[in-house]
């Protein structure tokens, strides 16, 4: 991406919604280990949900953490 381009996309960026999200995130239980990331999960997924993607959690592995999968990018 040029600088021209970067830039354009950063003045289409509303800062305080993202800065809302990071507040949000912070805010949420998420210690590691513990396996307290459930409700960032949730917020994950209901945030990108809204977005119009497709959004399952599928187990980590051999513990019990989930992750997120993105199936398809919707069409805007």
């Amino acid at each position: 991406m040029d600088l021209l381009n970067l830039q354009t996309f950063l003045n289409t960026v509303d800062v305080s919604r993202v800065q809302q999200i990071l507040v949000d995130l912070v805010r949420l239980p998420s210690e590691n280990p513990g396996g307290t990331e459930q409700q960032v999960s949730e917020y994950c997924k209901d945030f990108l949900t809204a977005l119009g993607y497709e959004v399952s959690f599928v187990e980590a592995s051999s513990s019990s953490m989930t992750g997120l999968r993105h199936y398809r990018r919707p069409r805007l």
